[in-house]
């Protein structure tokens, strides 16, 4: 069953993405593997250092203080991106890669 969050919680941040990356020295880039907390469809981003922050492809990914990290496929993000006030900054680093 998929459940869909009214509030996904916020985009992951450069910081919590930098800490990632220090947690797990040896990687050069992380694959977060899961289902989109919308739709239930499967979702593959990889995340990877970027000049100036991370750059991420296959999806949005949220932080929730209570359960982790939820991730929403790039056309439910689209959807729910527009209900979202997010900075511009975090807009053109996460923004689902164009067909």
């Amino acid at each position: 069953m998929t459940t869909n969050y009214k509030n996904p919680g916020s985009l992951i941040t450069v910081k919590s993405l930098k800490k990632l990356f220090e947690d797990i020295p040896d990687k050069t880039n992380i694959t977060f593997r899961g289902k989109c907390s919308d739709c239930g469809c499967e979702v593959i981003i990889e995340i990877t250092p970027v000049a100036g922050g991370y750059g991420l492809q296959g999806g949005a990914l949220f932080n929730r203080k209570a359960s982790g990290y939820i991730a929403k496929c790039p056309d439910c993000y689209k959807k729910t991106a527009i209900e979202h006030t997010v900075p511009d900054k975090a807009q053109e680093i996460f923004l689902p890669p164009k067909p």
